[in-house]
């Protein structure tokens, strides 16, 4: 499932509209959209806004509040920096990866628990300047 998603880390923060999932199948992205499980029309986006961002190695930690489907959680996700290098206007750029999964009963999505599973994945890339 893909996502599209802007971010920025000053104080990490990150939407993904719910509209952007892509499963490789219109009909099942219509599901996925559906009241039934995202029910991006009632909940378009969701949105994570870091409390805390600690750095060891090239693991990037932050903990925040995640926004998803009208119910708010703290969770803690690991950023692996997967490269730096100087952009166009010699501004130093690093990108991070994360890949964390939350259990869809923990944020109010029941519709089909046993066949389906529980677990949603989400993946976030992204790219920082500093300065």
């Amino acid at each position: 499932m893909r996502a599209s998603s802007s971010a920025s880390f000053e104080g990490l923060t990150a939407a993904i509209k719910a509209g952007s999932v892509d499963t490789n199948s219109s009909n099942r992205d219509k599901h996925v959209l559906s009241p039934d499980f995202l029910d991006a029309k009632q909940f378009p986006e969701l949105k994570f806004k870091s409390k805390k961002v600690e750095r060891d190695g090239a693991v990037w930690r932050a903990t925040g509040d995640l926004q998803f489907h009208g119910t708010q959680q703290e969770v803690t996700i690991d950023f692996e920096m997967t490269g730096e290098g100087k952009g166009r206007r010699g501004e130093a750029l690093m990108g991070f990866h994360a890949r964390f999964e939350i259990d869809r009963t923990e944020w109010g999505m029941e519709y089909m628990v046993g066949p389906l599973g529980k677990d949603i994945e989400i993946t976030v890339s992204l790219e920082v300047a500093e300065g």
